[in-house]
């Protein structure tokens, strides 16, 4: 038993770009706002070769003048998490979007669409957990969304995992921990405050925040320090 997180990076490109194949072979952009303010909120490998970042405005993004830009739609963008869905549906009827267009990608900074997949009771039919994920990714390479899919014995642990690594992951109980060490506290979904205060303690990953005394890191950021120390080990609050 455990959950498939499934994460899609620049979502908004690969929206506009499963309708225009033309474009796939150029460096591309999706622009939001209007002119003459609008903003990079999403790209393509090709344009981020050239230096084109998040938040960049269009005329900075512009100076080479190869990049094709696309004015963002949310009909492209909700259409497209409709297919994924129920690409993902297909694995199980237990099916969760965590990020979208509609949530603003969770406010992550990053534009990418976010599911979790229930994986129990579907061990007979698509086997262990490595198989798993392959086969969902397999299945949304098939309706072009390049993703990364992570199988964790907990929903957060796999959300982390899927935000972090590319292609497949597939972690059990016991090696959970040492998958996540290494990944920067940024990781977590968490206030910016909280995030800034682990920055100036010098803690950079979530190896060095589980190894943290807890009773001295409930008494400097509260209750929500026992919980990220949780989430940094691979373990969810209990209910």
């Amino acid at each position: 038993m455990g959950y498939a997180a499934i994460y899609i990076p620049e979502f908004p490109t690969l929206a506009w770009l499963r309708l225009d194949k033309g474009a796939r072979t150029r460096a591309v952009a999706v622009i939001d706002g209007k002119p003459p303010l609008e903003k990079v909120v999403s790209f393509n490998r090709a344009a981020k070769e050239m230096g084109l970042s998040h938040g960049m405005s269009k005329v900075q993004a512009d100076t080479s003048g190869r990049v094709i830009f696309h004015p963002r739609s949310l009909h492209e963008e909700k259409e497209a998490l409709d297919l994924v869905f129920q690409a993902a549906e297909g694995f199980s009827p237990r099916v969760q979007i965590i990020a979208s267009p509609l949530n603003e990608y969770a406010k992550t900074g990053c534009p990418a669409a976010a599911l979790l997949v229930d994986q129990s009771g579907t061990e007979t039919l698509f086997g262990d957990g490595r198989s798993y994920a392959t086969k969902i990714r397999e299945a949304l390479q098939e309706i072009e969304f390049h993703s990364n899919v992570a199988v964790a014995p907990n929903a957060e642990a796999s959300l982390l995992l899927a935000r972090s690594y590319s292609g497949v992951t597939h972690v059990s109980e016991r090696d959970v921990e040492r998958k996540l060490a290494p990944l920067p506290v940024s990781a977590l979904r968490t206030e910016m405050s909280t995030l800034a205060t682990l920055k100036r303690w010098g803690i950079r990953n979530l190896g060095e925040l589980a190894a943290l005394p807890e009773t001295a890191l409930i008494s400097r950021i509260g209750q929500q320090g026992k919980r990220l120390q949780r989430l940094a080990v691979g373990r969810e609050d209990p209910p």
